[in-house]
């Protein structure tokens, strides 16, 4: 044991001596001068970039302020109208959904599937509830008519059998 920790350390040693030498050698070459200002613009045009002063920026921002507020008024319209369908879509939505659990179906695909059904909220609350009560071990494999207004326990019983 002693030999296999002094043999550590001394690899530990060679390895710092050795990046040590290697940063000192790498680090004086990778210094680089500093761009004149012409030759910075010159350089990000030859990229196909712009350079604009700083009044041609704020004159361009100012500009494109007003533009901004009507795309915000119709990003707030578009909103309100996907509100509208969401709800539209809640009311049309089925009441009483099939769930079907194959066997090896673990309680977060169940809770999956009630949440895409739209009979669930919120499933990572469900899947507390059933391995809180214990629910989550007697789940039982089968068929089962499930509603939106069924309680998490009136759906636990259910799909357990209890």
């Amino acid at each position: 044991m002693k030999h296999t920790i002094r043999a550590f350390a001394l690899g530990l040693a060679t390895a710092t001596t050795l990046l040590t030498f290697t940063y000192y050698q790498t680090n004086d070459q990778t210094e680089s001068k500093a761009f004149t200002d012409q030759e910075a613009i010159t350089h990000l045009e030859s990229k196909n970039y712009h350079v604009l002063s700083q009044s041609s920026f704020e004159d361009l921002k100012e500009e494109k302020q007003p533009s901004q507020s009507q795309d915000t008024e119709s990003k707030e319209d578009e909103q309100e109208q996907k509100d509208t369908q969401k709800q539209n879509q809640d009311d049309t939505s089925p009441q009483s959904y099939s769930l079907t659990i194959e066997p090896g179906m673990l309680s977060s695909s169940i809770s999956d599937e009630l949440k895409k059904a739209g009979i669930l909220d919120d499933k990572a609350k469900f899947e507390v509830f059933l391995k809180d009560h214990e629910y989550s071990r007697a789940i039982q494999i089968g068929t089962y008519s499930i509603t939106k207004d069924m309680s998490y326990e009136e759906i636990a019983k259910k799909i357990t059998g209890q």
